[in-house]
């Protein structure tokens, strides 16, 4: 019932509220960034982890203002700032609390934008984009996919405005990922598995 619910909401509340303040953040300062912020409060829910009685956890974290229609040089210099001291804090603490072998950050966009600005000094909408894979136990320093040979309008894989049709899947991406984490007590994702979670991974462009 609702009123169940409500009554297991506040009881949840409470008890992440006590379990959460019984641990600290190492790293010091925290940067004053909303984004920081958001990190802070997910080490701290991971080192709540027997607590809470989760052997895996899925965390989101979201920074807005990259749809760049205007001025986007001066927006992304903000943007990018702000993401680069926040990712420093959360792998620092991540290592001083033992967790960044056991821990992956993936950082993904909802679409891609035009090669070619617009009127304002920005760009729009597109398709195909960028997307990194970090951690602990990554085998990182690497570029997969297939870069366009051609960024002109004439481009094979441009489309209109600059607009670039993606190589990869962007489930390709997620599959080792999901392949990583879902080694438990079932067992490995089996290649059927995988297929089923993320039919579109070998198919490009989807």
């Amino acid at each position: 019932t609702w009123c169940s619910r409500f009554n297991r909401a506040l009881w949840e509340t409470e008890f992440l509220d006590e379990k959460l303040g019984q641990y600290t953040i190492n790293t010091s300062p925290v940067p004053k960034e909303k984004l920081a912020e958001r990190f802070a409060s997910i080490v701290k829910l991971m080192l709540a982890r027997d607590d809470r009685g989760s052997d895996r956890d899925v965390f989101y974290a979201e920074l807005g203002g990259f749809d760049t229609h205007d001025n986007m040089k001066e927006r992304l210099a903000d943007r990018f700032m702000e993401l680069d001291e926040s990712l420093e804090f959360l792998v620092t603490e991540l290592q001083t609390q033992q967790l960044w072998l056991n821990t992956t950050i993936v950082l993904v966009s909802d679409f891609g934008r035009t090669l070619t600005p617009n009127s304002g000094g920005g760009s729009d909408h597109a398709w195909g984009g960028n997307y990194a894979v970090i951690g602990g136990s990554v085998k990182g320093g690497q570029a997969l996919g297939h870069y366009p040979d051609d960024l002109t309008k004439e481009g094979p894989q441009i489309v209109g405005r600059g607009r670039v049709i993606p190589t990869t899947s962007y489930e390709a991406m997620w599959a080792p990922v999901a392949e990583w984490m879902g080694d438990g007590e079932l067992g490995p994702l089996s290649a059927s598995d995988l297929n089923t979670i993320f039919p579109n991974k070998e198919k490009t462009g989807s």
